[in-house]
């Protein structure tokens, strides 16, 4: 069980333009026990990132656009091989209004968590992604 041991073994990639908002969720992971983390400004990289890499769980801001992320999660669900289409991709975002929420739902997320978040909050959303792992 992963909360006996920790986060230790899980990779994260947390895509966000604000790095501010980068390190507070960095900070939150790495106290429940997260080592294996990465970081990318914007979905460019983020999307480069996982095609070359190893990536478990990817969390990422709307601030690109809806659409941008959208498009992204469409292309890893429809386009990558089947270890990584599966894999769980959360939003993170103060953007929660019904519509968009059913949107990143339909093209992909896994799961949406709201800021301003607590580390309650990160904590359960990131508890739902780990239990349903699949690598990205």
């Amino acid at each position: 069980m992963w909360l006996m041991t920790g986060l230790g073994d899980v990779s994260f990639l947390f895509v966000d333009k604000n790095e501010h908002m980068v390190a507070i969720v960095v900070t939150i992971c790495r106290r429940f026990g997260a080592r294996k983390i990465s970081k990318a400004q914007g979905l460019a990289k983020a999307l480069k990132f996982i095609l070359e890499h190893n990536v478990e769980s990817a969390i990422c801001d709307i601030k690109d656009g809806l659409k941008i992320i959208s498009d992204m999660t469409r292309y890893i669900r429809a386009i990558m091989d089947m270890t990584k289409r599966s894999s769980p991709i959360a939003l993170l975002t103060s953007a929660t209004t019904v519509d968009r929420i059913e949107a990143a739902r339909d093209s992909g997320i896994t799961n949406v968590c709201c800021k301003p978040v607590s580390a309650r909050d990160l904590f359960l959303h990131i508890a739902s992604i780990v239990d349903n792992l699949k690598p990205l």
